[in-house]
C-alpha cells in the first residue's frame, strides 16, 4: 500500500482545496504506488526564497528519486504572455516556479542535517504541477510538457505521470553529465526503502513509523457512517407520513440504519414496535446495540418460536419444521393470545418473502397489511438470496396490495469508492454517487490455481494487510459449501476462527469467518471473499448476488479469491 502521512486528510483542511483531496486519494489507492511513501501538505521552516513553506505533496519513490507537486485546484488554468492566469487571478509565482522553489529547499534542508545520509547530492529529484481539475495545453520552450499533469492525465494515471517526470529527469541528470560534465551522476537504485526511512526519520522523526491506530480507525469510520445523510432523512420523513412503505436500496446505502432509527422513534411516540430480520447475526448485533431504544428486536426465526407452543426446537428439526411447522404452530397460538404491534418495520424483506411467514406477519400487525402501519426495507434484486426474482416481485404484489409508498435508495454510504468501484464491474450494479473516504488500503483480486496456491496468496494478502491493519479486524467469508477453510488452517501459520454471531465484539485474535449468507446485513473493517468458484453457485445469478452481498459488508476494504474461469464468468456478458 502507499504509505501517507497523513493517513487521513483533515476534512476541513482540504475543503478548501478540492483537488488536493483528489490527488490524495488516487495516491493513496494507487496499487502502483504500493511501496511509495507520500506527505501530504509538508511543512517547509527554511525555505531558500521565503520565510517558510509548504509542499503540497513530497512524493518518495523506491529505487528512482524525490518528486515533488504543486497542486492547483482551479478550473480554468492557463499560461500567456509569461503569466500564470489561475481562474481570473494573476499569480505572481507560478506552480512550476513554486514547485522547483520547494524542491530544492527541501533538498538544502535534509543535506543539512546532522544526519543527512550518504551521498544526498546522488539521490534524484524533480519538481511537477498537477491541475486535477483543469484542462491545460501548453507549445512552448520555458517548461517542459512533462511537468504538468492535467485532468485528462490525472484520469489517465497519476502514478505513470510521477514515474515518468522522475525518469526524464534522471535521463537528462545522466545526458548532462555525461555532455556537459555538470553536477554530480544521480544513482536512482541507492534510495531504497532503508534510505528512504532514514530521510523520513530526519524531516518527521516523530511520524515515521506512524500507523492509525485501530481506535483512530473506529472513530474514522463511525464520524463518516453514523450521520444520517439527506437520502435517509428523507426516507425516514417519506415513512412518518406514509403508514406503508417498501425502501429498496442497494447494500450500504443505510437501510438498517433508517430501520432502527424508525424503531426507535415509534417507541418513543408509544407505540408498540418491533424490528425484525431473517438473518439471527443481524438480530443480534441490533439488539445489543440498540438494547436500551426500548424497541423489540427479533429475527424470524426467534419469533416464531417465542409465539408458538414451542419451548425450544426439537432435535431433529429439519427445514420442513422451520418452514411450515413452526410458523402455523405461531400462528395458530397468535389467534388465540391475540398478541399485535403497532408498527413493524422488516428489515432484509426479500428473505422472509414467503407466503405463510407473511401471513403469520399480517396477524401480527394491528390492521395487517393493508391498513396496519409497517415499514419494509430491502435490496430486492441484488441481496435476494433465498428466492426467485419474479416469484418475489409478484409476491410482494399478491400480499402487499398496491397502497403503499415505493422508495429508491442507490448512494452509497458504507462502502469506500475502490470497493464500490470493484463491485460495479463484476455485478453490474450501479450506484448513483458514493460518500466514503478511501480506506487505508486499496481492494485487490486474486487469481488462484488450486486450494495450496489459494493458501499461499491468502498469507501473502495477510502478510500485506498486517502492515496496516490487526487481525481481529479481518473477517473471511465463503459460499455455504466450501471446505476451504478447513484445508487453509491446515496448511498455514495463521489460523481462521469461527465468527461468533453471539458476541457483539469477537473474542480472540482473528482473523474470522462465516458464510456470506450468514453475514449478510453485517459490516466488518476488512472483509475478504474466499474460494469463489463456479461450482459453489447454482445459477450466475446466484454467483453474482453473493459476490454483490459480501464486497459490500466491508468498511476500509474488500478482496476476492476467484479461479479463472469464474473470474470470467463474472466479467463476461450476464
Amino acid at each position: 500500500m502507499t504509505k501517507m502521512w497523513p493517513s487521513v486528510y483533515d476534512p476541513q483542511k482540504i475543503e478548501d482545496s478540492p483537488g488536493e483531496k483528489i490527488i490524495f486519494d488516487r495516491l493513496r489507492n494507487n496499487i502502483e504506488c504500493e511501496d511509495w511513501y507520500v506527505f501530504y501538505s509538508f511543512f517547509l521552516d527554511d525555505h531558500q526564497s521565503q520565510q517558510e513553506g509548504e509542499i503540497d505533496f513530497l512524493v518518495f519513490i523506491p529505487k528512482k528519486g524525490v518528486v515533488v507537486v504543486e497542486v492547483k485546484s482551479h478550473l480554468n488554468i492557463e499560461y500567456k504572455n509569461r503569466q500564470w492566469y489561475m481562474g481570473r487571478t494573476i499569480e505572481a509565482r507560478g506552480p512550476l516556479e513554486q514547485a522547483n522553489g520547494n524542491k530544492w529547499s527541501f533538498h538544502k534542508s535534509v543535506g543539512a542535517s546532522e544526519k543527512a545520509p550518504p551521498e544526498w547530492n546522488k539521490i534524484p529529484r524533480t519538481h511537477v504541477a498537477i491541475f486535477p481539475r483543469a484542462r491545460f495545453r501548453y507549445e512552448g520552450l520555458e517548461f517542459e510538457n512533462w511537468r504538468i499533469c492535467d485532468s485528462d492525465q490525472t484520469s489517465k494515471g497519476l502514478s505513470n505521470f510521477l514515474l515518468n517526470a522522475i525518469n526524464q529527469e534522471i535521463k537528462d541528470n545522466q545526458k548532462n553529465y555525461e555532455e556537459k560534465k555538470v553536477g554530480p551522476l544521480w544513482k536512482p537504485g541507492l534510495f531504497s526503502n532503508q534510505y528512504m526511512n532514514k530521510v523520513v526519520s530526519i524531516i518527521s522523526p516523530e511520524i515515521s513509523s506512524e500507523i492509525e491506530s485501530v481506535e483512530d480507525r473506529k472513530l474514522r469510520i463511525n464520524s463518516e457512517i453514523e450521520d444520517l445523510t439527506p437520502r435517509q432523512k428523507e426516507a425516514i420523513f417519506s415513512a412518518e407520513n406514509n403508514r406503508r412503505l417498501l425502501i429498496d436500496g442497494l447494500a450500504g446505502t443505510g437501510k438498517t440504519i433508517i430501520a432502527t432509527e424508525l424503531a426507535g422513534q415509534s417507541h418513543n411516540a408509544g407505540e408498540k414496535t418491533c424490528y425484525i430480520c431473517y438473518n439471527r447475526g443481524l438480530a443480534n448485533f441490533i439488539e445489543e446495540k440498540y438494547k436500551d431504544r426500548g424497541f423489540d428486536v427479533f429475527n424470524l426465526d426467534k419469533l416464531l418460536l417465542k409465539l408458538s407452543t414451542f419451548t425450544s426446537p426439537p432435535s431433529n428439526a429439519d427445514d420442513m419444521w422451520w418452514d411450515y411447522t413452526l410458523v402455523e404452530n405461531a400462528y395458530d397460538n397468535l389467534l388465540q393470545t391475540g398478541e399485535e404491534y403497532d408498527y413493524l418495520v422488516i428489515d432484509e424483506c426479500q428473505d422472509l418473502a414467503k407466503g405463510i411467514n407473511y401471513m403469520f406477519l399480517d396477524r401480527l400487525l394491528k390492521g395487517g397489511f393493508p391498513s396496519g402501519r409497517w415499514t419494509m426495507l430491502g435490496d430486492l434484486e441484488n441481496q435476494n438470496l433465498y428466492n426467485n426474482q419474479s416469484d418475489l416481485d409478484n409476491f410482494l404484489i399478491d400480499n402487499l396490495g398496491d397502497s403503499f409508498l415505493r422508495y429508491p435508495l442507490k448512494i452509497n454510504c458504507r462502502n469506500t469508492p475502490s470497493t464500490v468501484e470493484i463491485v460495479e464491474d463484476l455485478t453490474n450494479v450501479k450506484y448513483f454517487e458514493t460518500l466514503r473516504q478511501e480506506g487505508l488500503q486499496a481492494p485487490r483480486t486474486y487469481v488462484f490455481d488450486d486450494e495450496s496456491d489459494q493458501v499461499k496468496k491468502v498469507d501473502f494478502l495477510l502478510e500485506n494487510l498486517l502492515e496496516t491493519y490487526k487481525l481481529n479486524e479481518i473477517i473471511f467469508l465463503t459460499p455455504p459449501s466450501s471446505k476451504f477453510i478447513d484445508f487453509y488452517n491446515e496448511n498455514s501459520k495463521y489460523k481462521i476462527s469461527e465468527y461468533n454471531f453471539e458476541l457483539l465484539k469477537q473474542k480472540g485474535t482473528g482473523p474470522f469467518h462465516t458464510t456470506i449468507k450468514k453475514f449478510k446485513g453485517l459490516e466488518y473493517n476488512i472483509v475478504v471473499l474466499l474460494d469463489i468458484k463456479q461450482e459453489h453457485f447454482s445459477t450466475k445469478k446466484a454467483l453474482v448476488n453473493e459476490v454483490y452481498t459480501g464486497f459490500t459488508r466491508s468498511l476500509e476494504t474488500t478482496c476476492i479469491f476467484f479461479n479463472s474461469e469464474t473470474k470470467e464468468y463474472l466479467l463476461g456478458s450476464s
